[in-house]
């Protein structure tokens, strides 16, 4: 899948992570999400998934290129919101390293760090 594929759609397996940058930014206005799973559809929406599939957040908005813009985000036991931030594909050797999406509804912050396994 690349950034010219539109409406490409691919699934990757892997979990959420954060560096020691993230235990900086504590407080309740500020949600680090866990995941196994990334859903990335280049017609719009990057969905983070945990271990039993069910959905933890869903990105929507404008993909140029390997950034998108977000417009809106889904997370469980909370209506659709309106949000502004992107999320970010990051490749190296031509495949996905890492999916990156920060949303922002009013003051809250919803951030997902996705790294893929790697078949050693």
């Amino acid at each position: 899948m690349t950034a010219a594929d539109p409406g490409a759609i691919r699934e990757l397996q892997g979990r959420c992570e954060y560096g020691n940058k993230a235990a900086g930014y504590p407080g309740p206005q500020n949600s680090f999400l866990f995941c196994r799973s990334v859903l990335v559809d280049l017609s719009g929406a990057v969905e983070f998934r945990d271990g039993n599939h069910r959905r933890v957040a869903r990105y929507e908005g404008q993909f140029d290129g390997d950034t998108m813009s977000v417009e809106s985000l889904d997370v469980p036991r909370k209506e659709i919101q309106s949000a502004r931030g992107s999320c970010r594909i990051f490749r190296r050797d031509g495949e996905i390293s890492t999916v990156t999406c920060v949303g922002i509804v009013h003051q809250h912050s919803y951030a997902a760090n996705f790294v893929p396994h790697r078949d050693l």
